[in-house]
């Protein structure tokens, strides 16, 4: 599936293999929010999910073993959370 805009002064291009948004960041099936992908962020290392977890207002946790591990957290709601969000604001500019 593919889309592409140049609203709100970006160009983007959208690529998915399939119907929904995310990729491996895909949840389980039954719905409960249970990261079936990627899980972790590292905020210190990736400037731009930091930007996109404080422009989408997203908080983040430390798992038990995984405090002082390397600034690793994970996103409150799963790494989904981070894809709704995008999805919500694509949504925005192309009906604004």
């Amino acid at each position: 599936q593919s889309s592409s805009s140049n609203t709100s002064k970006k160009k983007w291009h959208l690529l998915e293999a399939q119907s929904t948004l995310g990729g491996r960041l895909q949840n389980d099936n039954a719905g409960y929010n249970i990261d079936m992908g990627g899980a972790w962020v590292w905020p210190e290392h990736q400037p731009h999910m930091a930007s996109l977890l404080h422009e989408f207002d997203l908080e983040t946790m430390l798992q038990p073993e995984d405090v002082d591990r390397d600034g690793r957290v994970r996103v409150c709601g799963g790494a989904r959370a981070i894809v709704d969000c995008l999805e919500k604001s694509i949504v925005a500019g192309l009906d604004g």
